[in-house]
């Protein structure tokens, strides 16, 4: 996925999470899909192959909202705000 492409993918800019569970964790959305931690507060969908990458975050009211953060773009993670190549 290019950046040029994000407006016009499935990956949701902002994904409410309704449920979690604990042994393994996992964050639920309202339609009941799972994300996974893959490296310190970056989640990503547990069951399908994804190419974004999401931040944790915690709203005013309470709750967590997983944010948008890294797209793959040919083969690199970029970070969608800025627009950097995520280097490891």
């Amino acid at each position: 996925m290019t950046l040029s492409q994000l407006n016009r993918s499935s990956a949701a800019v902002e994904v409410p999470v309704c449920d979690m569970t604990d042994a393994p964790l996992r964050l639920y959305d309202k339609d009941g899909c799972a994300y996974k931690e893959v490296d310190t507060n970056i989640w990503m969908k547990a069951d399908e192959p994804s190419d974004a990458a999401y931040v944790g975050t915690s709203k005013h009211g309470g709750g967590v909202v997983l944010r948008l953060m890294f797209v793959k773009d040919d083969g690199r993670w970029v970070n969608v705000i800025t627009g950097r190549e995520l280097l490891r």
